[in-house]
């Protein structure tokens, strides 16, 4: 890196750095920039999450700095005792009793699939490959679907994968919506 781009960038990170550039014929003013409490960096407001009661209308943590939050986090057992403590509270058993009557064939599915685990019909998702990447799989998708006569044709999967294969936009583009 040269000396004139660590003072650029030097410049950019700093706020009097920030008011150089915006005097200097930007079209952004003040509202637009804003320093992320995690990075420390100054950044656009597009980059911040919104936040309506807050002075400026945005959340004081960078778009990247939450995702790598919330990665982290994830992966914490707070996390797991917190997701337990909601699936046995009143409102989670009442949101899962909404999700079994409304997919009354995915449970069903589900079950079917763990039954063929429990006695071997079908080896433990963790022990094989995901189908769509290079992963270790976590658990297996109904890729014909939830009919009776599909229960049992599952591919392995891993979480990120499996994710890809259920977003909306991968769905449209499949089906052509």
């Amino acid at each position: 890196m040269t000396i004139t781009s660590q003072k650029t960038k030097l410049r950019h990170n700093t706020v009097q750095g920030a008011c150089q550039i915006l005097s200097s014929g930007s079209h952004a003013s003040w509202r637009s920039i804003k320093r992320c409490r995690r990075c420390n960096q100054i950044k656009s407001v597009l980059e911040f999450d919104k936040n309506y009661p807050s002075k400026d209308g945005h959340i004081n943590i960078c778009k990247t700095c939450k995702s790598v939050y919330n990665k982290k986090y994830s992966q914490t057992e707070q996390n797991k005792a917190a997701h337990k403590r909601y699936n046995q509270s009143e409102k989670g058993k009442e949101r899962y009793k909404r999700y079994s009557i409304r997919h009354p064939d995915k449970i069903k599915a589900k079950n079917v699939v763990r039954y063929a685990i429990r006695v071997g019909k079908l080896s433990h998702p963790n022990t094989l490959q995901c189908s769509y990447g290079y992963h270790p799989a976590e658990q297996y998708h109904h890729h014909k679907g939830y009919t009776p006569e599909h229960w049992l044709d599952v591919v392995p999967t891993c979480e990120k994968c499996h994710k890809k294969i259920h977003s909306p936009t991968l769905l449209r583009a499949v089906y052509k919506l």
